[in-house]
């Protein structure tokens, strides 16, 4: 036979409690451990991230300002490269306007001259004709004043 068990006492259940929840306590500790260490990673994390955003929205901030600056520029070269074609427009506009006064001029002289040419022609056909004409004559003066021979 079994030798009768003795009847359990608080302090049996208390320790052999104890030793149950032992490793439980101990997985507990471990897992409190490692959040604390991703509670601190995390703000680690967090500290770099509101630095990154900070030194990314300053280079942005900085980048606008330079793009903007630059764009400043560029509308100020336009400008006065416009106001300089402006100016050689004008200028050309009033080189052209004194070459057509100068082209009328020479149109008009053109068609002086060629009515003068045309008279002229005309009145050296004219001449050629009395020319022609009068050496006909004389040829025929000739003709009856010599007798052939």
């Amino acid at each position: 036979m079994t030798p009768d068990p003795q009847p359990l006492t608080k302090q049996d259940l208390r320790e052999a409690l104890d030793a149950a929840l032992q490793p439980l306590i101990t997985r507990l500790d471990a897992l409190a451990t490692k959040q604390d260490a991703l509670a601190a990673k995390q703000d680690a994390t967090d500290a770099h991230l509101d630095a990154a955003v900070q030194t990314l929205t300053t280079k942005q901030e900085a980048i606008i300002d330079a793009f903007a600056h630059n764009l400043t520029d560029l509308r100020h070269e336009l400008t006065q490269q416009f106001e300089i074609l402006q100016t050689r427009t004008e200028r050309t506009d009033i080189n052209l306007s004194g070459l057509l006064i100068q082209i009328g001029g020479m149109s008009k002289s053109l068609t002086a001259l060629e009515r003068s040419n045309s008279q002229t022609t005309t009145t050296q056909a004219a001449q050629q004709r009395a020319i022609d004409d009068l050496y006909a004559q004389l040829a025929e003066i000739k003709r009856r004043l010599l007798p052939p021979q």
